[in-house]
C-alpha cells in the first residue's frame, strides 16, 4: 500500500519541477542584458555608402522619361537615337529622347546590340535580328531550353552571347551557327569558371578588339580569344570604392573609345570608370544618385536600379534606370564647357 502511494506522487513531483524550470528560464531570458554584437557582426553599409558618394567629376546632364515601365536594355542608334527594350516591346526614341516608334516583341528582350543597320536582341532564350525599323530579319533557335540570355556583342565574324543560366558565353558565327561554349571551368587551361548567382552576366569588346566577359561571382572580368583560350583576367572583391562588392558584380560593362572601362553595380548601385590597367579613375554615380540609403539598398521588387549601360561617341555615359524608367545621361564636367 505504501509503495502505491509513493508511485502516485512521482507525476506531481515531475510536473512541479518542470514548472519551476520554466519560470527560471523565463526569468533569465527577461533579465538577459548581453551587449550588442560587435561592429564586425552588424549588417551596416552606411560607411561604404559614404565612401561611394560621387566625387563630382561627372554630372547628370539629361534625363529622359521612357514610355514603358521596367526597361531592361538600351542600344544607341547611328544618329544618336535610343533603342530601349522592356517586356513585350522595343521603343525607338530620337536623339532628343522623344518616342518615335514601338515594335512588339513576343517575350522579354533582356539585351540590345546595334551593329550597322542591324539590331540584335536577346529575347528570353534566343536571339532575334531586326532592321532598324524593327522588322525581323532572322531568329536563331535557343541553344538550350534552360538558356537565359542577358547580353551579346560582336567581334569581327564572331558573336558572343552571355548565357547566365548556363554560366557560359555562347560563341556563334554571323550566320547563327553555334561554335563553342567559352568560360566554363577548365583547370588544365587555367579557367576558373564563370560564377553567376544572380541573372547578371555581360559581355563587351574593347577598342583593341579584345572580347571581355564579366565574372560577377568572382567580382571581375576575363578576356578570351575566339577559340576559347583565356588571355587575361582581373578580379577585385572588396567593399572599398575601387572594388566590387555584393554577391555578383560588376553587373554591366561598356568600353569608351579611349579604352577606359565603365562598370555598373547592383545592390550598392555605383557607376565607375577604370583605366586600361584596371585603376579606378572616377566614380560617376553613387548610391545616393539612385535614391538608396543604408536601410534600403534595393527596391520592393528586389531589382537593382541599373538595368543597362552604354557609352556614346562623345564619351557620355548612358545609364538605364529600371526603377524610374529613365535614361540618365552623365558627362564629364570639363567637357561641358
Amino acid at each position: 500500500m505504501e509503495e502505491k502511494e509513493h508511485n502516485s506522487l512521482l507525476p506531481w513531483i515531475s510536473g512541479f519541477a518542470t514548472l519551476v524550470l520554466g519560470v527560471v528560464v523565463v526569468a533569465l531570458f527577461i533579465s538577459d542584458r548581453r551587449p550588442e554584437p560587435g561592429r564586425a557582426y552588424r549588417f551596416d553599409v552606411s560607411e561604404f555608402q559614404e565612401r561611394s558618394r560621387a566625387g563630382g567629376d561627372y554630372q547628370e546632364v539629361q534625363t529622359i522619361a521612357l514610355p514603358a515601365e521596367k526597361p531592361t536594355a538600351v542600344a544607341l542608334g547611328p544618329e544618336g537615337e535610343y533603342f530601349v527594350a522592356s517586356e513585350g516591346r522595343i521603343d525607338l526614341l530620337n536623339n532628343d529622347g522623344l518616342p518615335v516608334k514601338t515594335v512588339a516583341v513576343e517575350g522579354m528582350p533582356r539585351c540590345l546590340f546595334r551593329d550597322g543597320e542591324k539590331l540584335y536582341a536577346c529575347v528570353d532564350d534566343h536571339i532575334e535580328i531586326r532592321d532598324l525599323e524593327g522588322e525581323i530579319l532572322s531568329i536563331w533557335p535557343p541553344f538550350s531550353r534552360h538558356s537565359w540570355l542577358t547580353s551579346l556583342t560582336l567581334q569581327e565574324d564572331n558573336l558572343y552571347a552571355a548565357d547566365a543560366a548556363l554560366r557560359a558565353i555562347l560563341h556563334y558565327d554571323h550566320e547563327g551557327n553555334f561554335l563553342k561554349r567559352i568560360g566554363e571551368r577548365d583547370p588544365d587551361d587555367a579557367i576558373p569558371g564563370i560564377v553567376v548567382s544572380t541573372p547578371y552576366l555581360d559581355v563587351a569588346v574593347d577598342p583593341m578588339g579584345l572580347f571581355w566577359t564579366t565574372n560577377p561571382g568572382r567580382h571581375g572580368l576575363e578576356s578570351y580569344r575566339s577559340n576559347g583560350e583565356p588571355i587575361t583576367s582581373w578580379y577585385r572583391p572588396s567593399m572599398d570604392i575601387d572594388g566590387f562588392c555584393g554577391c555578383s558584380n560588376p553587373a554591366h560593362i561598356a568600353f569608351m573609345e579611349n579604352g577606359n572601362l565603365v562598370t555598373a553595380e547592383h545592390g550598392l548601385s555605383r557607376v565607375k570608370i577604370y583605366s586600361p590597367d584596371h585603376q579606378l579613375i572616377a566614380l560617376v554615380a553613387g548610391p545616393e544618385s539612385f535614391g538608396e540609403s543604408p536601410d534600403k539598398m534595393l527596391g520592393p521588387d528586389q531589382n537593382g536600379a541599373i538595368s543597362d549601360l552604354a557609352v556614346d561617341a562623345s564619351g557620355r555615359i548612358i545609364v538605364l534606370d529600371g526603377r524610374k524608367s529613365e535614361l540618365r545621361i552623365f558627362q564629364k564636367k570639363k567637357e561641358m564647357s
